[in-house]
């Protein structure tokens, strides 16, 4: 049985984010971006447990490739997607956000 996978609206911005910092750098690096992060997330969905606790509930995946992790968390029969961060980023902050970020609405 899969779970169902959910993208927090946060998650969304900050692939799409990324992925416009990459192409502003290189022409095409943002499609490359996405589908590794899209391979990332395709892999929670496959293997949710795979990703190792990073901060009380939640887990992390890496994206290839790139220098961000995918930040989730399994809850009941659904994954809910909060964050992706570039791994230069201070933890405690990243904590913080993940923390306040559990508390919004789903997208």
């Amino acid at each position: 049985m899969s779970l169902e996978l959910i993208i927090r609206r946060r998650a969304e911005h900050d692939m799409a984010e990324a992925g416009l910092w990459y192409e502003n750098r290189r022409s095409g690096t943002a499609l490359y971006f996405i589908r590794c992060a899209d391979a990332a997330l395709a892999l929670i969905g496959r293997h949710p447990e795979a990703g190792p606790v990073q901060f009380g509930p939640f887990r992390r995946v890496l994206v290839s490739r790139f220098p961000f992790g995918v930040f989730y968390t399994i809850e009941g029969e659904t994954i809910i997607v909060h964050g992706v961060f570039h791994s230069s980023r201070n933890p405690d902050k990243i904590r913080e956000l993940l923390e306040s970020e559990s508390d919004e609405p789903m997208a």
